[in-house]
């Protein structure tokens, strides 16, 4: 606010599967098939996130990958269109919310526009040569959601589309992403992505690269600093249209003023919300909603009788559980409060027929109540 048109400052963040509650890689909640539950834990880290003064993630990665040699696979829901399409919306509500002038929404950016999934050989920033039916049949499908469920950022990707570097191709950017589809928000390159563009051997420096890269529509130049040096001489000698560089100030300022940055450049900067939002008890209980939980093993307070449930259905994570490994959950509340359960449960074995040892708990009958424990063995598998 000290800049001579006091025009507040974005902050952002790789934002992935939580922030500092960590919920399941992407690729995994992918897996669940429970959007519902996808939302929740983008909600959840959008709450973290912006209570930390970010308001701006770059994610979700909607890429959809088929070659398991490319390591950012993780980073997506896999190789199924459909599937692809219906997280890369929920993820977006999740980080938007209904209203990004809420203190705890942040913008969501859909990266990495367009088929940096399908790079040859599965190397990072290698070509991509796809179709145009493949393009859209396949690898567009997830971006149009994401655009429809509201996105107000994209990220451009490092690879080639028909033989154009994506961060220079005018056709996908302008062309398909904002006129065709009709999205106004903010494009960003990807990291370095701007300069990239000079060993694609589409520019033969870094202003050529610069030029490229904003008539394409790439509003925000990341980490390069080309556009910060080099676009006032490109303007001055006529190679870039002012008008140019207006569409792309003016999308960078709309995103400020829709997360309400305008009104009030300190709004998600809170200590006492921070300390309150962080690894909140509630956050927490969320991450179990997303795994199938198929044993749940309890230990008893002084006198009851430990005991274990086989549950065909989805256990939603509670103070008085914890994923341990695998399917493996620990239950320490009462025995009682599993009932809302009952539905689910298959069979009940008592004492230790379970199969457990606890290490460092030889006498539990010594114990008031048995905290969280670690789980030594189990001698055998229930079905």
């Amino acid at each position: 606010m000290q800049s001579r048109n006091r025009i507040p400052l974005l902050f952002a963040h790789d934002v992935i599967h939580g922030f500092r509650t960590i919920f399941p890689v992407p690729l995994a909640e992918a897996a669940t098939w429970d959007p519902q539950g996808v939302e929740r834990a983008a909600r959840i880290a959008a709450t973290e996130a912006t209570a930390a003064g970010l308001h701006w993630t770059f994610a979700p990665m909607v890429d959809i990958a088929r070659d398991a040699r490319w390591g950012r696979i993780v980073e997506g829901a896999g190789e199924d269109p459909y599937l692809g399409s219906i997280m890369a919306a929920a993820r977006v509500r999740g980080f938007q919310g209904t209203d990004l002038t809420a203190a705890n929404t942040m913008l969501a950016t859909a990266k990495h526009f367009v088929a940096y999934g399908a790079a040859e050989g599965g190397r990072d920033y290698n070509v991509a040569d796809v179709s145009e039916v493949t393009l859209r049949d396949v690898y567009l499908p997830p971006f149009h959601a994401a655009v429809d469920a509201g996105a107000r950022s994209v990220m451009a990707s490092f690879n080639e589309v028909a033989g154009v570097p994506v961060h220079a191709s005018e056709r996908l950017i302008d062309g398909l992403l904002r006129r065709e589809w009709g999205w106004n928000g903010l494009l960003v390159s990807d990291w370095t992505g701007v300069l990239e563009l000079i060993p694609h051997g589409v520019a033969s420096d870094s202003a050529s690269a610069g030029a490229l890269a904003l008539r394409a529509g790439v509003d925000v130049d990341m980490v390069s600093r080309i556009y910060f040096n080099r676009l006032p001489p490109l303007v001055r000698s006529g190679r870039v249209a002012m008008r140019d560089v207006d569409a792309a100030v003016r999308r960078v300022l709309q995103a400020k003023y829709e997360l309400g940055l305008f009104a009030d450049p300190y709004r998600y900067s809170d200590t006492a919300r921070e300390r309150r939002t962080l690894l909140a008890p509630e956050h927490r209980e969320n991450v179990l909603g997303l795994v199938e939980i198929r044993q749940i093993f309890r230990v008893p307070k002084v006198g009851a009788v430990a005991g274990c449930m086989v549950l065909d259905g989805v256990v939603r994570r509670t103070a008085q559980a914890r994923l341990l490994r695998d399917n493996v959950v620990i239950w320490t509340g009462e025995l009682d409060s599993l009932k809302r359960f009952k539905d689910d449960v298959r069979e009940v074995k008592a004492g230790f027929e379970c199969g457990l040892s606890l290490k460092g708990y030889d006498d539990i009958k010594e114990r008031d109540q048995l905290e969280i424990f670690e789980m030594q063995e189990v001698a055998r598998t229930l079905s």
